[in-house]
């Protein structure tokens, strides 16, 4: 953005912009425009979540219930996962949709 200049060490930064926006499907299923395999990284990634501990189910928590505060998210989160990999042929995968076409230069790169 043009209009506000932001600063790294001292510098100012050069206008920037994404060649691409990807939209997580983080609560429901969604007919993914991209897949990634996330196999190596599940574990890490469920470590991750449980970081932020106090969002989550929590047994006698007088908070008032979330989506992710249920009893069973981070079963749903693994199951989520898995069913996304089954559209790749691995264990565990993330699902994005995209704002726009992703170009490449030669179709060998896609695998």
């Amino acid at each position: 953005m043009i209009k506000i200049e932001t600063f790294w060490e001292g510098v100012a930064q050069k206008p920037w912009r994404p060649k691409s926006i990807l939209h997580y499907a983080q609560d429901f299923l969604i007919k993914p425009d991209l897949i990634f395999d996330i196999t190596p990284y599940m574990e890490e990634k469920l470590a991750a979540i449980l970081c932020f501990k106090s969002q989550f189910y929590q047994p006698g928590s007088t908070e008032p219930e979330t989506p992710i505060s249920t009893k069973h998210y981070m079963e749903n989160v693994r199951c989520r996962t898995s069913a996304y990999g089954r559209y790749i042929n691995v264990q565990y995968a993330e699902a994005y949709e995209v704002s726009r076409p992703i170009g490449i230069r030669e179709l060998k790169h896609l695998y």
